[in-house]
């Protein structure tokens, strides 16, 4: 779970956890923030919630282009205010330390998707903030998450649906993601990534 700081989300325009902005169509946009959640709620121009805005599967482009402009302002809000998860710092520290690997952004339009190269210019390593949904886990909550290359068999005993998960956006037999949850091993994490770093070379 992804946890923010009140002080931010009042710099980031946030009063008594209510934060209202107005797309580009005049939509108007409601967001709180409460028990550790975002919850959001989208009004036309009539000042009437939107119902279409809620429906999952709803594909129409109208609809499509709301929901985009609602995730970016959601994805703003979780990378100006969010409280940073340690794992992640330790992960970045230790690969410095052993590797000498520099973390690296490379799409431009994108802040928070960050690679670990190694001094081939190989992927070893992408951290990426997805929505839990990507993992089939019940939430709509973006969650952090590492992909690694490992040995398929060491993947097919890895896999539990809690901590670890068939590779998101990568070839499922040889890479795998991991959620950088809290109560993640990080010793154990950091042996993965040695074993990851040896595969790409």
């Amino acid at each position: 779970m992804k946890y923010l700081d009140k002080n931010k989300l009042h710099k980031y325009g946030f009063v008594n956890n209510e934060y209202i902005t107005k797309l580009d169509n005049d939509y108007k946009v409601i967001i709180t923030y409460d028990n550790n959640k975002l919850n959001v709620k989208v009004f036309d121009n009539y000042n009437e919630e939107y119902l279409p805005y809620y429906i999952k599967n709803n594909i129409g482009n109208f609809i499509a282009s709301i929901k985009e402009k609602v995730d970016i302002i959601i994805n703003d809000i979780y990378s100006k205010c969010e409280i940073k998860n340690n794992i992640e710092d330790e992960i970045y520290k230790y690969v410095k330390e052993k590797y000498n690997t520099i973390p690296n952004k490379p799409f431009p339009n994108d802040d928070r998707t960050t690679t670990l190269k190694n001094d081939k210019e190989k992927w070893y390593g992408i951290i990426m903030t997805v929505k839990s949904s990507v993992l089939k886990i019940e939430s709509e909550e973006l969650i952090d998450i590492m992909n690694i290359k490992l040995d398929p068999e060491k993947i097919k005993q890895l896999i539990d649906n809690v901590n670890y998960f068939e590779a998101y956006h990568m070839n499922k037999k040889y890479w795998i993601t991991i959620l950088l949850d809290s109560n993640l091993d990080i010793n154990k994490v950091k042996e993965l990534i040695d074993e990851s770093y040896k595969l790409v070379k």
